[in-house]
């Protein structure tokens, strides 16, 4: 029963990407890259990420930002803003990453490299916040999701939750340096004070609508760019502290990804889960 109650959380904790069924989460470690579409390095690097995320089974998510460049078509304010969050500027090169919001280490990263980077983040964090998030259909229109932020799980005070709407398997714009599809582009941003419930910032401006508080289900819903493919939105809501406009600790983390990321991440959930399982199993039967 006690393996049960271990294996169950690896493979629940990730939703069947149809926006149905509320997703409880928050341990998961955030990674966010500075990557940009003229970067050579990042156009190989960018997929050995996106394979690393998807066999951590959900210990992490990334969120990958574009600089506001002028160069960049896949730049934005929102970008440039989470950007600036983490302490990055025009000289920042590319790739960087930040793990749960920690000072930002210039890549590319070996897989063993980001496998430390994970490990340390976790061993950061003295508890995780519970967050729920339980994503509306979307239309050709808009997007929504409804989160919720267990407050019995953490102190609340002077804690901001960071709302980002993510584009997954976005084809290069032309122009850009050959490569992969990217995996994850960040889109918009939303930022609520958790204890006033009011949100501090909105981009792209005048986009997004509020409902409800953050404690028994916030109500969120933007207005969906023509450019960006409905079918392939997603999100990524981060619990954290920030002080004089740079992130300073992240205290839980969660995403709800359109249905071919998630159903990567579930297939290596559950070879996770089975690996444990058997691992186990065997132990038992050679202490007999």
């Amino acid at each position: 029963m006690a393996l049960l109650l271990f294996v169950l959380p690896l493979i629940l904790s990730t939703s069947a990407g149809d926006g149905s069924t509320a997703v409880l989460g928050g341990p998961t470690i955030l990674i966010e890259e500075k990557t940009a579409t003229w970067c050579t390095p990042c156009a190989e690097f960018d997929p050995l990420l996106a394979a690393f995320i998807t066999d951590t089974g959900g210990r992490a998510v990334l969120a990958s930002h574009h600089p506001y460049d002028g160069e960049d078509p896949l730049g934005s304010a929102a970008s440039a803003h989470r950007l600036s969050r983490l302490g990055a500027s025009s000289s920042t090169v590319t790739p960087t990453l930040w793990f749960d919001g920690s000072e930002g280490v210039t890549g590319p990263l070996t897989r063993n490299d980001l496998i430390r980077h994970v490990s340390s983040a976790e061993g950061d964090r003295s508890s995780s916040s519970r967050l729920t998030l339980l994503p509306a259909a979307s239309t050709l229109d808009t997007a929504g999701v409804t989160v919720t932020l267990d407050s019995s799980a953490s102190d609340l005070n002077n804690t901001t939750l960071t709302v980002m709407l993510v584009e997954t398997d976005v084809v290069r714009p032309a122009g850009s340096v050959g490569g992969e599809p990217l995996w994850i582009v960040s889109r918009a941003v939303a930022e609520i004070d958790v204890v006033e419930g009011l949100s501090t910032i909105e981009l792209p401006l005048e986009s997004w609508t509020f409902g409800g508080d953050v404690t028994s289900g916030l109500d969120l819903s933007i207005s969906i760019d023509p450019s960006w493919q409905h079918d392939s939105l997603g999100w990524i809501v981060v619990h954290e502290r920030i002080a004089d406009g740079k992130v300073v600790e992240v205290l839980g983390a969660h995403a709800s990804l359109s249905g071919a990321v998630e159903d990567d991440q579930l297939n290596s959930r559950w070879m996770v889960a089975a690996c444990i399982l058997l691992m186990a199993i065997g132990a038992r039967i050679w202490l007999r």
